[in-house]
């Protein structure tokens, strides 16, 4: 299913997922990629191009994006697919194996859904370019915070650090 997908491409980064999603959303990868490309310059996502649907390297023509675009993408997703959130945040799922497809057993890959009070989600990543990478989605009395990191060394740290620096300048 499409909610499926989603738990794979949120959970452990699936690229055969999305690769589907693009294929399925309208019968034809490039025009899924050109779609893209202009939703994205139509949120004000100056600095990102999509080359795939994953978001890994290519051996030319990469996908690139900024923190800035990346937060513009985060709150457009959250404000307009709240399903989405609800899928970033799980932590575990098991998905039994069907007539379809085999069974499932993803883990999140952002581990701050555990440890740190207040994170909801988002999304980790890798490629050799971009590095380690991870936007964090965190609520804390009624304040919504993006954090973005790219290129990170680790990321956990340095996104509780982005995130206690945030919550201390709104005064939480």
């Amino acid at each position: 299913t499409l909610k499926e997908l989603l738990y794979g491409i949120f959970l452990i980064s699936a690229n055969d997922a999305a690769e589907v999603l693009a294929e399925g959303a309208t019968g034809d990868r490039d025009e899924f990629l050109k779609l893209m490309n202009i939703r994205a310059k139509q949120l004000g996502m100056n600095n990102t191009y999509f080359a795939n649907p994953t978001g890994l390297d290519e051996e030319r023509g990469n996908s690139y994006s900024s923190s800035y675009d990346l937060a513009i993408l985060t709150r457009y997703l959250t404000g307009n697919y709240p399903e989405v959130v609800e899928i970033s945040k799980t932590s575990h799922i098991y998905i039994e194996r069907t007539d379809e497809h085999q069974d499932y057993d993803m883990y999140s890959g952002i581990n701050l859904l555990t440890t740190y009070p207040g994170v909801v989600g988002f999304k980790t990543g890798y490629t050799p370019e971009a590095g380690l990478t991870l936007i964090t989605l965190a609520q804390k009395n009624g304040h919504e915070v993006i954090g973005v990191l790219l290129g990170s060394q680790s990321r956990r740290d340095e996104a509780r650090e982005l995130l206690d620096y945030s919550f201390k300048k709104l005064g939480l």
